[in-house]
């Protein structure tokens, strides 16, 4: 289970919270939706799911907190005919907005992240495009990195399900387990 590798997050813990989820049917929280809730709503939640077992909950909020966060703003997918191949050639264009909680850092504060955006078909899962963005320092509070995918419309269009038209973008944070995320992108 990812969960298990961040600080502070051990078996007996993770049981604890499995436990607390089932006796009180909520809901699992993923390192996603914890690391996405304000900091003291994440404390709060950990606190009332592990009765108040202080020295770890701060562990897994340091853990949690030094991954930074992202999101997809602004996207849009053009369609061009390439002059040389007469191909129709797709653009996916988005903004990715990186917010960095500069109260805590990663070990090795000097070894580099990417976010990987891996962009494929929605049917078969052809990959169509790929490409990695470098996380800036840790330290600023937030960023925003401008991604721009070329893909084959036509392989696109084809395997975009019964309607045509969808793909698929996966983000991943290499080297971070449990924050990775998807979105399905209508091509029209």
């Amino acid at each position: 289970d990812p969960i298990l590798s961040y600080q502070g997050f051990t078996k007996e813990n993770w049981n604890r919270i499995l436990n607390h989820c089932k006796s009180s049917r909520k809901v699992i929280p993923s390192i996603w939706a914890l690391r996405r809730l304000p900091k003291e709503n994440a404390r709060g939640l950990l606190r009332s799911m592990l009765k108040n077992r202080k020295s770890d909950i701060d562990r897994m909020i340091q853990s949690i907190f030094c991954v930074p966060l992202y999101s997809v703003e602004n996207w849009a997918i053009t369609q061009q005919i390439e002059k040389i191949t007469s191909k129709s050639v797709g653009i996916l264009e988005l903004n990715l907005k990186i917010e960095h909680d500069s109260q805590y850092s990663r070990k090795k504060e000097n070894a580099p992240m990417t976010i990987s955006c891996v962009l494929g078909t929605f049917q078969q899962g052809i990959l169509l495009a790929y490409t990695t963005v470098a996380i800036g320092k840790i330290g600023k509070s937030s960023a925003t990195k401008k991604v721009q995918l070329k893909f084959d419309w036509s392989v696109a269009n084809a395997s975009g399900g019964i309607d045509g038209g969808r793909i698929v973008l996966h983000l991943l944070i290499e080297d971070v387990r449990g924050m990775d995320s998807s979105m399905m992108l209508s091509l029209r």
